[in-house]
């Protein structure tokens, strides 16, 4: 599957999808009203990159 596919299943069924690698949380991604809140974790819990990703019309 590619990104734009999950991307859609995570808006449409308005659900969050979490990744972990080693007993530790490294990828949150979730809905957040029209746009998808992203964290990145790093392995150590050290770091994390927070972005959020939004849906243009053009």
């Amino acid at each position: 599957m590619d990104i734009a596919t999950w991307i859609s299943f995570i808006e449409e069924n308005k659900v969050g999808l979490n990744l972990e690698l080693e007993g530790r949380r490294v990828l949150e991604v979730k809905p957040n009203g029209s746009s998808i809140d992203i964290e990145i974790h790093d392995i150590d819990g050290l770091k994390t990159l927070r972005g959020e990703l939004k849906k243009w019309k053009v």
